[in-house]
């Protein structure tokens, strides 16, 4: 009877300890299956961030392609202007285009104060239609960085010349941004200026129709074609060609079914001219604009 015992005991306790060895065999295979499971998830986790940073990367490169000048022009410019205090302003898309928009800008004559001084008096234009009581010779005097000299930067940086003087050349989108933005920011105004050379013509129209007067670089003579360039020496390895009857106006209006702009011109008052004409002086004219919003 003992040993009948013993034995019985003995194959308890084999089989206590066999069972013992199965779980433990079941509890390691689970933690290592579970890790693994864990590992694959973190492995998938981070190939699908991969996926969705380069297609990020890829958008945004395609959207930079597509307008690379406009984006690069507009942001450089926004930094030097400070925050934009109005950027959630919707502006339309050329596919959203209204056919026609006319904005309520007060045409102001440059002469006979400032023969040379078209830039100066279509930043005053803009001024007026946003409230801004300000004259012509006030922004020059106060706020224009003029001057006779010529080196690397002129145009850009500061108008060549005087506006007093009908024989002075003038400045571009740079230069006159960047008297905008001094008179703006003593005024402590919530408007700054910005630089939209090189957009497109159905930008400076979204502006409008957002109801934005835009000031764009054109021609003197929409009679003459045949665009003259005078060379201007710079340094001795360096030349500029001032394009001759170079004009500043305010775009206020355009009218896509009769295919024409509107300008403040401040010397010929509140005019109409084709939009092709429009596009091709603005070419000739190195795609000059600027914008305050």
């Amino acid at each position: 009877m003992k040993k009948k015992k013993a034995k019985k005991n003995k194959l308890k306790i084999v089989l206590t300890l066999s069972s013992m060895t199965l779980i433990c065999i079941c509890v390691i295979y689970f933690l290592d299956t579970n890790k693994k499971k864990n590992l694959n998830s973190t492995i998938e986790i981070t190939d699908t961030f991969d996926i969705v940073s380069n297609s990020t990367v890829e958008s945004t490169q395609n959207e930079t392609a597509n307008d690379i000048t406009e984006n690069t022009t507009i942001q450089t410019t926004s930094s030097e202007a400070g925050t934009d205090p109005i950027q959630d302003k919707p502006v339309y898309n050329a596919s959203s285009l209204p056919t026609s928009k006319l904005l309520d800008v007060t045409q102001i004559n440059q002469l006979p104060e400032l023969p040379t001084g078209c830039e100066i008096t279509s930043l005053t234009q803009v001024l007026h239609f946003l409230d801004y009581d300000i004259d012509k010779t006030d922004l020059v005097d106060n706020y224009l960085d003029y001057r006779d000299e010529i080196f690397p930067g002129c145009f850009m940086e500061y108008f060549v010349g005087s506006p007093y003087d009908p024989d002075a050349c003038g400045c571009f989108a740079p230069a006159l941004m960047k008297t905008a933005n001094k008179y703006l920011k003593s005024q402590k105004s919530p408007y700054a200026a910005y630089d939209l050379s090189y957009s497109s013509i159905n930008t400076l129209f979204s502006h409008v129709a957002n109801g934005e007067p835009v000031i764009v670089w054109t021609s003197l003579d929409y009679t003459n074609r045949d665009i003259e360039y005078q060379t201007v020496q710079i340094t001795a390895t360096e030349s500029f060609d001032w394009p001759v009857n170079e004009h500043c106006v305010v775009l206020m209006g355009y009218d896509l079914d009769k295919n024409t702009v509107t300008f403040a011109d401040p010397l010929y008052g509140i005019i109409n001219r084709s939009i092709d004409d429009f596009k091709y002086f603005y070419e000739m004219y190195y795609y000059q604009a600027i914008v305050i919003r």
